[in-house]
This record gives C-alpha cells, sequence and structure tokens, in this order.
C-alpha cells in the first residue's frame, strides 16, 4: 500500500473522499486555491538554480508566473476549477505579486536561504521507529519542497491567515519525515538508518492577506515524532484494508467546500 501524507489527510478529513479519489479514481477539477499553491511551488523551485535576486527578476520581468500557470493549467486532465466570479488573470496577477513580494522580503530582510536542491521526491518502506522493524506492504511515497546545504529541510505553505503555535502543533508533515529513516544531506536523501533521524524544518508561510504578509517557522523533529506519524500511518492503513470509508459529515459537506459533493449524496 502506498502512503503519503496527502493520502493520510485525506483519509482522515473525509474517509469517502478518499474512496472516491484515491481507490474509485474519480477525477475532478484541480480547484483554483490549489492551483495557487501548485505554481508558487514550482516557481520556487527555481531557487534550485537561481539565487533570490535572479529569480524576483523572472517573476516580474519575464512572466515567469505566467508561463508556470499556462503549463500547469494545460496539463490538467480536468481544467481548473474556478470560484463564481473568479478572475482567472486577476488570481494569476495576484500569485505573481505575492511571489515577488515574498522574494523580496527575503532579500531586504537577509532571509535568504541557501537551497541545495527542490522537489526531492523520497519513496522507502514503512518502518517502526519502536523497534526498527520494516514493514515492506507499506510503502511511503511523496516530495519535500526544499533541502538547504545544512541539511534544513524547506516547505512553502500559501495561507488565508497567519499561523499561530495551535497551527504549528498539529502541523505533522515533518513528522512524517523523521519515519523515513534516511540521512539527509545536501544532495538529498541517501543511506537509511535504523533509528528515526532528528529533522530540522523551517515553514514559509505566504499569507495572501490584503496585504501579504510571509512568516518563518522553525522546528525540530525527533523519536517522538517519528511515533506520532508512525500511529497516523498505522490508523489509515487500518481503516484502508477494513473499508472504512464512511462519510465524515461536518460544515465542509456542501457543494462549494467539497468537489465530491454529488457522489456523497449518492452514497449508501
Amino acid at each position: 500500500m502506498k502512503v503519503s501524507y496527502s493520502r493520510v489527510n485525506t483519509y482522515f478529513r473525509c474517509p469517502l473522499v478518499y474512496k472516491l479519489k484515491y481507490i474509485d479514481g474519480i477525477e475532478k477539477p484541480t480547484p483554483s486555491s490549489m492551483m495557487f499553491g501548485k505554481v508558487i511551488h514550482e516557481v520556487l523551485s527555481e531557487l534550485k538554480d537561481h539565487s533570490y535576486k535572479e529569480l524576483l527578476s523572472e517573476v516580474t520581468d519575464d512572466g515567469l508566473v505566467e508561463w508556470v500557470w499556462n503549463e500547469i493549467e494545460a496539463n490538467s486532465s480536468k481544467g481548473v476549477q474556478y470560484k463564481e466570479k473568479e478572475s482567472r488573470e486577476k488570481l494569476r496577477a495576484e500569485c505573481a505579486d505575492l511571489v515577488a513580494k515574498y522574494l523580496n522580503h527575503c532579500i531586504i530582510t537577509e532571509k535568504e536561504l541557501s537551497i541545495s536542491n527542490t522537489e526531492i521526491e523520497y519513496k522507502t518502506y514503512l518502518v517502526n521507529p519502536n523497534n526498527g522493524e520494516i514493514n515492506k506492504d507499506i510503502e511511503v511515497i511523496g516530495y519535500i519542497d526544499a533541502i538547504t546545504y545544512d541539511g534544513t529541510l524547506v516547505e512553502y505553505k500559501t495561507s488565508s491567515r497567519s499561523w499561530d503555535e495551535n497551527h504549528l502543533r498539529v502541523e505533522w508533515q515533518p513528522d512524517l519525515y523523521t519515519l523515513i529513516h534516511t540521512h539527509v544531506n545536501s544532495r538529498g536523501y541517501s543511506q537509511r538508518t535504523l533509528l528515526p533521524t532528528d529533522v530540522n524544518c523551517v515553514y514559509d508561510i505566504l499569507v495572501k492577506t490584503k496585504t501579504p504578509k510571509f512568516q518563518r517557522l522553525w522546528m525540530s523533529k525527533g523519536l517522538c515524532d517519528a511515533c506520532r506519524a508512525y500511529k497516523l500511518v498505522m490508523d489509515f492503513v487500518k481503516g484502508v484494508e477494513n473499508e472504512i470509508f464512511s462519510p465524515r459529515l461536518s460544515f465542509m459537506c456542501t457543494p462549494n467546500f467539497c468537489q465530491y459533493w454529488e457522489e456523497c449524496r449518492e452514497w449508501g
């Protein structure tokens, strides 16, 4: 079974949505909010080969965001789902403006990170952090946004509001990284280790408020966090293997929030 951060999150948000998306393979258009984040991640991946100043010039002078947006949109099998009265051109312009302001903010505040590599793929069997037992039936897969020369992992997040301590506390993606059981170096992932490797991670939050804000949040993860991630993954696996796919009723069960609203109405 393949396990990823997004798959586990989807299952715990709504088991039925997980089934419809990952098991039944029902594809939906990419939501505009997700498109916004995808483009930002793709643009910032260029920091592997460009300085912040060089990339800022690409964004402001050469229309890099527009080009990336068009490419991702063209390769989306179901297209992009824009909200009612939402302008594609305006959203794309807002995306370019946010990226430019983020890069400029890092430059003028001297917060440029020394990026060694970007979009680093990981694929490894699940390991029990308590005893080192390898489970070859479960494969943990995914991508890390970036890594610095000193081995710090970097994640870019877009948000409509600032993050606080509580938000950071429940963010378990770095916990999953400790579960990969690999040694991190400046080139990415290399030799497997038997015990969880302590992980240093930085989150750069691009806050999409009227006046954009930027947060840089640091965290360090270790064995306790690996055990937490392991339990979440095993609970997810247990639910899927036992075919527990009931819908999780919440305020998001509306056509505006859930793309699988119609399929959910037909369930049961």
